[in-house]
């Protein structure tokens, strides 16, 4: 048989095979319903390059809103936010989760 490869990122920024599973698991709980999604990543969103993938695998969706919970120093980098942003994401920034959790919308 043929080789085959999976990509498990570049070690610092992306982790695209993690992003599979979540994509799977986030399609699989809503039914296979890609109208929307509505999620809130939060802690150390600089370094997670788990949630650093979420600007590719999220673009299954056809609505996207997400919540960025973590103190500035912490936030998403900006190219990453760029990114979400020039594909139509929704993206909502809050400084910590005691401020989100007075949001009247969630995820």
């Amino acid at each position: 048989p043929d080789p085959a490869f999976i990509n498990a990122g570049d070690g610092r920024h992306s982790h695209p095979t993690h992003e599979f599973f979540d994509e799977f698991s986030f399609l699989e709980q809503l039914g296979w319903n890609r109208c929307q999604i509505h999620i809130a990543l939060a802690g150390d969103l600089f370094h997670s390059r788990t949630v650093h993938s979420k600007a590719d695998g999220l673009q299954v969706f056809q609505q996207v809103t997400v919540d960025l919970i973590a103190p500035a120093e912490l936030q998403l980098p900006s190219h990453v936010l760029a990114q979400m942003r020039r594909q139509g994401f929704e993206v909502r920034i809050f400084d910590d989760i005691r401020t989100y959790m007075k949001e009247a919308r969630k995820a």
